[in-house]
Protein backbone atom coordinates (compact mmCIF):
# COMPACT_ATOMS: atom_id res chain seq x y z
CA UNK A 1 0.00 0.00 0.00
CA UNK A 2 1.13 3.32 -1.01
CA UNK A 3 0.66 6.59 1.95
CA UNK A 4 -0.72 9.89 0.60
CA UNK A 5 -0.80 13.40 1.31
CA UNK A 6 -4.27 14.28 1.62
CA UNK A 7 -5.06 17.81 1.34
CA UNK A 8 -7.80 18.02 3.17
CA UNK A 9 -8.88 20.71 5.37
CA UNK A 10 -8.81 20.42 9.49
CA UNK A 11 -12.04 19.56 10.91
CA UNK A 12 -13.17 20.74 13.97
CA UNK A 13 -14.23 17.04 14.86
CA UNK A 14 -10.99 16.42 14.59
CA UNK A 15 -8.71 18.57 16.97
CA UNK A 16 -9.46 20.88 19.75
CA UNK A 17 -6.87 23.09 21.75
CA UNK A 18 -6.88 24.24 24.78
CA UNK A 19 -5.02 27.24 26.06
CA UNK A 20 -3.62 27.11 29.68
CA UNK A 21 -1.63 30.06 31.01
CA UNK A 22 1.12 29.49 33.96
CA UNK A 23 4.07 30.73 34.93
CA UNK A 24 4.91 26.73 35.81
CA UNK A 25 7.93 25.47 33.74
CA UNK A 26 6.90 22.62 30.92
CA UNK A 27 7.93 19.50 32.73
CA UNK A 28 5.86 20.34 36.04
CA UNK A 29 3.11 21.56 33.82
CA UNK A 30 3.26 18.07 32.55
CA UNK A 31 3.64 16.39 35.63
CA UNK A 32 0.54 18.35 36.97
CA UNK A 33 -1.22 17.51 33.92
CA UNK A 34 -0.48 13.80 34.26
CA UNK A 35 -1.47 14.00 37.63
CA UNK A 36 -4.71 15.42 37.83
CA UNK A 37 -6.13 14.53 34.58
CA UNK A 38 -4.83 10.97 34.21
CA UNK A 39 -2.81 11.20 31.78
CA UNK A 40 0.77 9.87 30.94
CA UNK A 41 2.75 12.65 28.68
CA UNK A 42 5.66 12.07 27.68
CA UNK A 43 8.74 14.49 26.57
CA UNK A 44 9.59 14.18 22.35
CA UNK A 45 11.86 16.09 20.32
CA UNK A 46 11.05 19.86 20.11
CA UNK A 47 8.64 21.22 17.37
CA UNK A 48 10.23 23.08 14.95
CA UNK A 49 8.01 25.99 13.27
CA UNK A 50 8.97 28.63 11.26
CA UNK A 51 8.24 31.75 13.62
CA UNK A 52 5.58 34.19 11.86
CA UNK A 53 7.39 37.40 12.21
CA UNK A 54 10.70 36.81 11.48
CA UNK A 55 11.07 33.92 9.09
CA UNK A 56 13.03 31.99 11.25
CA UNK A 57 12.98 28.37 12.93
CA UNK A 58 11.65 27.91 16.77
CA UNK A 59 11.99 24.86 19.30
CA UNK A 60 8.70 24.43 21.43
CA UNK A 61 8.74 21.67 23.87
CA UNK A 62 6.09 19.20 23.39
CA UNK A 63 4.71 16.01 25.38
CA UNK A 64 2.43 13.27 23.72
CA UNK A 65 0.46 11.04 25.13
CA UNK A 66 -1.65 7.89 22.51
CA UNK A 67 -4.73 7.08 23.69
CA UNK A 68 -4.89 3.86 20.71
CA UNK A 69 -8.26 2.60 21.84
CA UNK A 70 -10.33 5.44 21.69
CA UNK A 71 -8.03 7.27 18.51
CA UNK A 72 -7.14 10.40 20.52
CA UNK A 73 -3.99 11.68 20.86
CA UNK A 74 -3.15 14.70 23.58
CA UNK A 75 -0.43 17.34 22.79
CA UNK A 76 1.44 19.91 25.18
CA UNK A 77 2.82 22.44 23.55
CA UNK A 78 4.67 25.35 24.70
CA UNK A 79 3.72 28.84 23.09
CA UNK A 80 7.01 30.62 23.85
CA UNK A 81 10.50 29.46 23.51
CA UNK A 82 13.73 31.96 23.45
CA UNK A 83 13.57 31.55 20.24
CA UNK A 84 9.85 33.51 20.26
CA UNK A 85 6.08 33.03 20.31
CA UNK A 86 4.42 30.01 18.28
CA UNK A 87 1.06 31.80 17.81
CA UNK A 88 2.01 35.60 18.65
CA UNK A 89 -2.61 36.22 18.33
CA UNK A 90 -2.69 33.37 20.98
CA UNK A 91 0.11 34.91 23.19
CA UNK A 92 -2.17 35.26 26.60
CA UNK A 93 -2.03 31.29 26.17
CA UNK A 94 1.73 29.54 27.80
CA UNK A 95 0.91 26.04 26.65
CA UNK A 96 -1.70 24.47 24.35
CA UNK A 97 -3.53 21.35 25.06
CA UNK A 98 -3.75 20.10 21.70
CA UNK A 99 -6.14 17.15 21.61
CA UNK A 100 -6.18 15.37 17.92
CA UNK A 101 -9.73 12.63 17.25
CA UNK A 102 -12.87 12.49 18.67
CA UNK A 103 -13.24 14.54 22.05
CA UNK A 104 -17.14 15.66 23.22
CA UNK A 105 -17.24 19.48 24.16
CA UNK A 106 -18.45 17.77 27.48
CA UNK A 107 -14.90 16.14 27.97
CA UNK A 108 -12.95 19.61 26.91
CA UNK A 109 -14.98 21.47 29.55
CA UNK A 110 -14.35 18.91 32.52
CA UNK A 111 -10.68 19.39 31.11
CA UNK A 112 -10.84 23.23 31.31
CA UNK A 113 -12.56 22.98 34.77
CA UNK A 114 -9.78 20.34 36.52
CA UNK A 115 -6.95 22.05 34.49
CA UNK A 116 -8.19 25.23 36.36
CA UNK A 117 -7.53 23.42 39.81
CA UNK A 118 -3.66 23.02 39.05
CA UNK A 119 -1.48 25.05 41.55
CA UNK A 120 0.46 27.53 39.19
CA UNK A 121 -2.83 27.39 36.26
CA UNK A 122 -3.34 31.12 35.79
CA UNK A 123 -6.37 30.06 33.26
CA UNK A 124 -7.45 27.39 30.91
CA UNK A 125 -10.10 28.30 27.98
CA UNK A 126 -10.51 26.99 24.76
CA UNK A 127 -9.60 28.08 21.91
CA UNK A 128 -11.97 28.43 18.66
CA UNK A 129 -9.71 26.58 15.92
CA UNK A 130 -12.14 28.66 13.17
CA UNK A 131 -11.24 32.12 14.44
CA UNK A 132 -7.61 32.01 14.56
CA UNK A 133 -5.42 32.66 11.35
CA UNK A 134 -2.42 30.71 11.80
CA UNK A 135 -3.86 27.64 13.38
CA UNK A 136 -3.87 25.70 10.00
CA UNK A 137 -0.18 25.86 9.78
CA UNK A 138 0.30 25.23 13.12
CA UNK A 139 -1.77 22.45 13.09
CA UNK A 140 -0.15 21.12 9.78
CA UNK A 141 3.47 21.60 11.51
CA UNK A 142 2.54 19.50 14.03
CA UNK A 143 1.13 16.62 11.81
CA UNK A 144 4.56 16.94 10.02
CA UNK A 145 6.26 16.85 13.25
CA UNK A 146 4.68 13.70 14.42
CA UNK A 147 5.49 12.05 10.67
CA UNK A 148 8.94 12.55 10.83
CA UNK A 149 9.16 11.39 14.24
CA UNK A 150 7.33 7.93 13.45
CA UNK A 151 9.15 7.57 10.58
CA UNK A 152 12.79 7.80 12.83
CA UNK A 153 11.60 5.22 14.85
CA UNK A 154 11.08 7.19 18.03
CA UNK A 155 6.90 6.64 18.53
CA UNK A 156 5.46 3.70 19.38
CA UNK A 157 5.34 1.07 16.21
CA UNK A 158 2.27 -0.97 17.35
CA UNK A 159 0.56 2.13 17.92
CA UNK A 160 -0.88 3.68 14.56
CA UNK A 161 -2.71 6.86 14.22
CA UNK A 162 -5.39 5.82 12.02
CA UNK A 163 -6.95 9.18 12.42
CA UNK A 164 -4.29 11.07 10.98
CA UNK A 165 -5.14 12.68 7.40
CA UNK A 166 -1.35 12.44 6.35
CA UNK A 167 -2.00 9.09 6.67
CA UNK A 168 -4.71 7.76 4.88
CA UNK A 169 -3.44 4.56 2.94
CA UNK A 170 -4.56 3.64 -1.01
CA UNK A 171 -4.22 0.89 -3.04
Amino acid sequence: MVKKLSSEPYSAEEFHILGIATQLRDYRLCHQINKTLYLDLEKIDDLSAELSDEKTLGYFSIYRFQKPENYIDFFLIANKSPDGILLPDLRQADFFLVIHGPFSKESQDRFIKTAKTIPGVLAAFRIEITKQKKIDNFLGELEMHMIAYESKGKGKQNVPLKHDRFSKQTD
